[in-house]
């Protein structure tokens, strides 16, 4: 199993350095907090791939906690599981009715509580894999894009009805990146994707193809009027500034892309994967 990224919410910090310890030696990185809005804080920069939380806490319960961190769209599908010294029936089934993954009671008995983690993962690792969306953006994934394209390419080869593939990201990605770390990826990605989300048809495809770059597939569309589109999208994403709670400063977002008129690539590209490549390698040397 590959490392993953844990949270653990606590208010003992004996059980919070005892699970924290089991979590590091099965291999996990982890994120520990003390209340819920003490993690909630942790949240606004990190991205976990597991929640364990207690229930009985201060300032913000386990309960309260849970509702906040599925308010967010970038955690609603995070498995997410209570530990708690509550182990009555009623507690039992009421947590699990209101959602969660799982309900570990205290004390932990170490082996079971590691096995329990385990299936937690596999059973989220499984789903992803069948998810079709980005989990952070909500647009397509590779995957999920490059079955879109082939059936693109199927038909222009076909019945040679226009389509065109373009590539693009932010500019400042690169300079954020290396300011803030990693999440600002995220934050950005997810905001310029709710932007280009509201100004595409019901026909096109939006996908998240890399880490930083997003490509779109626009049917029934020559150059031209991609090349407008894009023209437009760069204007008023120009006049928009993105503000996140952890920065002083408001973020900038200029868009670059790289455009293919999907029949004549089509020919020389010959498979989506290079397709896909083709539209993007234009941004990846300039960044």
């Amino acid at each position: 199993m590959m490392i993953k990224k844990i949270m653990l919410v606590e208010d003992s910090e004996t059980t919070l350095q005892m699970v924290s310890y089991l979590l590091t030696q099965d291999g996990h990185e982890v994120l520990m907090a003390r209340d819920g809005n003490e993690a909630m804080g942790i949240l606004a920069t990190e991205r976990p791939d597991l929640i364990i939380s207690d229930i009985m806490m201060p300032n913000m319960d386990g309960y309260a906690f849970y509702e906040a961190v599925r308010d967010q769209r970038r955690f609603s599908v995070t498995p997410f599981i209570f530990l708690s010294a509550r182990e009555e029936l009623p507690d039992r089934v009421d947590a699990l009715l209101k959602g969660v993954d799982d309900y570990i009671t205290k004390p932990i008995e170490p082996q079971e509580f590691i096995a329990r983690i385990r299936t937690a993962l596999r059973r989220s690792e499984r789903f992803y894999s069948l998810y079709p969306l980005d989990p952070i953006t909500q647009v397509a994934k590779y995957e999920t894009f490059h079955e879109r394209l082939k059936q693109e390419m199927e038909r222009c080869v076909r019945f040679q009805r226009p389509f065109v593939i373009a590539g693009f990201g932010v500019d400042q990605i690169q300079t954020y990146k290396k300011m803030h770390g990693d999440w600002v990826v995220d934050f950005l990605m997810e905001k310029v994707a709710e932007f280009i989300k509201a100004r595409v048809r019901k026909l096109d495809l939006l996908g998240r193809v890399g880490p930083e770059i997003f490509a779109l597939i626009l049917p029934e569309t020559n150059e031209e009027d991609a090349r407008i589109f894009f023209e437009r999208l760069k204007v008023e994403l120009g006049n928009i500034n993105f503000m996140h709670p952890r920065l002083e400063k408001r973020l900038e977002a200029s868009l670059n892309y790289s455009i293919l008129t999907g029949c004549d690539a089509v020919k020389e590209a010959q498979t989506a994967e290079a397709l896909i490549a083709r539209s993007t390698q234009a941004l990846q040397r300039r960044w």
